[in-house]
């Protein structure tokens, strides 16, 4: 198990336990959570049912990278900042792939009808799907099988 794949992976299992893990919020999906573990950070719950959805921050500031990845309103002028390369480098993977994680948890999310531990369990599970393929881990049901003691 490499050490990124390790930290990414606790960082989700740590939010699907803690209930900070919310796709409809930057700061808490699962992203969110691995940018948060990345720069030592932790998600919080602020608001509970603010409109449809629960409210999260990260003490250290862990949302800047949703700029880059939704066409923020300061665009191509995030992608060199600094700030963002950080949060980026201190997760060990690319933003090539954080973003394919970001759409793997979106999709996976919004496929299920279910509650939202369902919902956010069918996320994870593709997700860790990726990140064990990115790293070469074999036995990727392992690692999945976690997330369904919450169901």
């Amino acid at each position: 198990m490499t050490q990124r794949f390790k930290r990414a992976y606790n960082a989700l299992v740590d939010a699907y336990f803690n209930d900070t893990l919310e796709c409809a919020d930057c700061s808490a999906c699962a992203v969110g959570n691995i940018v948060a573990a990345g720069i030592g950070g932790t998600v919080t719950k602020v608001f509970e049912e603010f409109y449809e959805f629960d409210i999260y921050e990260c003490d250290k500031g862990n949302d800047y990278w949703s700029d880059i990845f939704c066409g923020g309103e300061y665009g191509s002028e995030w992608d060199n900042n600094e700030l963002c390369e950080r949060l980026f480098n201190d997760t060990g993977y690319p933003k090539e792939e954080l973003m394919m994680v970001e759409q793997l948890f979106i999709q996976g999310v919004s496929r299920c009808r279910g509650t939202k531990d369902e919902r956010n369990y069918q996320g994870l599970c593709a997700v860790v799907e990726y990140l064990c393929k990115l790293d070469g881990i074999a036995e990727p049901e392992t690692y999945k099988a976690k997330f369904a003691e919450k169901l």
